[in-house]
């Protein structure tokens, strides 16, 4: 039996999340990713910021304001890079 299976089992069988998360040795946010079906969101997550990080180096920025702006969206990277050129 997999990790999955066995926090499913264990749900099943009336255990809390921060138990399974104590028995299991993880967090119990975690849990609820697994039970919920979202175990998925911080690899699409990361890809997004991923994607928008090396949108920002394409648009000129350093390495460290790409790293700041990730997590922000391209429209917001496009306003950022018109702004600082028409500074330049």
């Amino acid at each position: 039996m997999d990790r999955k299976e066995a926090i499913f089992k264990m749900r099943d069988q009336g255990w809390t999340y921060q138990a399974i998360a104590n028995l299991i040795g993880i967090s119990r946010q975690r849990v609820h990713q697994i039970l919920n079906g979202n175990e998925k969101y911080r690899t699409s997550k990361n890809k997004r910021w991923r994607e928008r990080y090396r949108y920002a180096r394409i648009k000129g920025f350093t390495s460290q304001e790409a790293t700041n702006l990730k997590s922000r969206s391209k429209k917001i990277i496009d306003q950022l890079a018109v702004e600082r050129s028409s500074k330049e």
